[in-house]
Parts: structure tokens; C-alpha cells; sequence
């Protein structure tokens, strides 16, 4: 089977229904495609939850994602 590459970005600040859909996609296909996960280094609840799935450190890079405040856009 080829390897593809695959980067997954996600910024979420929690650990909410699409994370938990892609954890459970990793768990899966963790040893058949080559991937990297971008998250926010603050979501250590998330980095937690990919760990103990099984995704190996090495393949998750840490960015500084800032929220944008809702209420700035009135919602």
C-alpha cells in the first residue's frame, strides 16, 4: 500500500465531535498513512486524548492559534 501524506490543521480550543471523529479515524489508519497534526499548544486536553489513541508525539506540531472573540463579530 503507498503511503500518502497527510497535514490535519485544527485550531479548536477543546476537544469537540469533529476531533473526536478524527481520533477515532487515527486509530484506525495510524500505521497505513503518513500524517502530522497541527494543534493549538494550549489543548493539552486534546494532544492528551491523541496520545492515549495511540498517535505518536513526533507527528504532532504545536501552533499559536488565538481565538477570535465572538463577541467582536456581535455573535
Amino acid at each position: 500500500m503507498k503511503k500518502e501524506k497527510v497535514l490535519y490543521v485544527d485550531t479548536c480550543h477543546d476537544v469537540a465531535g469533529g476531533q473526536r471523529s478524527l481520533i477515532a479515524l487515527l486509530e484506525k489508519i495510524n500505521k497505513k498513512v503518513d500524517f502530522n497534526i497541527l494543534i493549538d499548544k494550549r489543548n493539552d486536553k486534546y494532544k492528551k486524548e491523541l496520545l492515549m489513541s495511540g498517535v505518536d508525539e513526533k507527528v504532532i506540531f504545536y501552533i499559536d492559534s488565538k481565538p477570535l472573540n465572538s463577541r467582536l463579530l456581535g455573535g
